[in-house]
């Protein structure tokens, strides 16, 4: 599934409840006038292993 300008990617940075979701639809953050609260970041081993 590709949302907007989006490519398809196993990556998917950003998480929302399902309202949100709903709300967003095929839109971009941006489009939908919903900026994210914090800039993604890409996980690392080491972040998920000091959990």
């Amino acid at each position: 599934m590709v949302s907007g300008a989006g490519g398809p990617t196993d990556a998917c940075p950003h998480a929302a409840c399902y309202g949100c979701n709903q709300r967003k639809g095929d839109l971009t953050p941006a489009e939908a006038g919903m900026p994210l609260r914090h800039e993604p970041v890409v996980p690392s081993w080491a972040s998920s292993a000091a959990r």
